[in-house]
């Protein structure tokens, strides 16, 4: 669904890069015009989070011709749980933000921040500038959370958009892409607990093919 050039705007870099980052290295991601709201280099200064004072989770709303599936987004540990839940709530928002052409939309900013948020932006506003949305279906399974303290973590995961679409918004009709190694891309994303307890994604590498069936 959120599919090259249209739904990926994007930053390719080896996951060891971005494990660095998680415990405390540096950032040296590349951008790549690949990703879909994923994140590219940082910029160099940030916006601050727009995490509420309260750590209520926004509402968040999903058309019904586009549809997110998650396989096996539990762990059994209520410290990685909480990590798979507000990673899934980042990448349901980033939809919804996509599909209202809303790169302010408060759903996808409480659970952004930094080179995550920037690029996620940018994605979602290439849907306005062509007055598409995206439809279809997209498919995350196969988790991993590994926890860098109480305030950091990593997320992996698998992210298969071979059913996925973009529809043009004023005549509605839909359009699909070919199957390629960029309809299956492994997700490695860093995130960090702020002060109300919510897991914001901060950063986000992708690796392409690494999730053919």
């Amino acid at each position: 669904m959120a599919r090259r050039p249209l739904l990926t705007a994007a930053a390719l870099a080896s996951g060891a890069a971005l494990l660095l980052t998680a415990c405390g290295g540096t950032d040296k991601s590349q951008d790549d015009d690949k990703i879909a709201g994923a994140g590219q280099g940082q910029k160099p200064k940030s916006k601050p989070s727009a995490t509420p004072p309260s750590s209520q989770r926004p509402a968040i709303t999903i058309p019904k011709d586009l549809q997110a599936q998650f396989e096996s987004w539990t762990s059994g540990d209520p410290k990685k749980d909480a990590v798979l839940q507000d990673g899934k709530e980042r990448m349901r928002a980033i939809l919804e933000a996509a599909a209202a052409h809303n790169p302010e939309s408060q759903a996808f900013l409480f659970y952004s921040i930094d080179s995550a948020r920037d690029t996620g932006q940018e994605w979602i506003g290439s849907f306005k500038k062509k007055n598409a949305a995206p439809t279809g279906s997209v498919r995350y399974s196969k988790p991993e959370v590994s926890l860098k303290g109480d305030k950091t973590a990593m997320l992996t995961y698998c992210d298969d958009e071979s059913k996925g679409a973009w529809k043009d918004i004023k005549t509605g009709k839909v359009h699909t892409s070919p199957v390629t190694d960029e309809s299956y891309m492994r997700y490695i994303t860093k995130l960090e607990r702020n002060d109300q307890g919510v897991w914001q994604t901060s950063g986000v590498v992708t690796q392409e093919g690494k999730c053919r069936p």
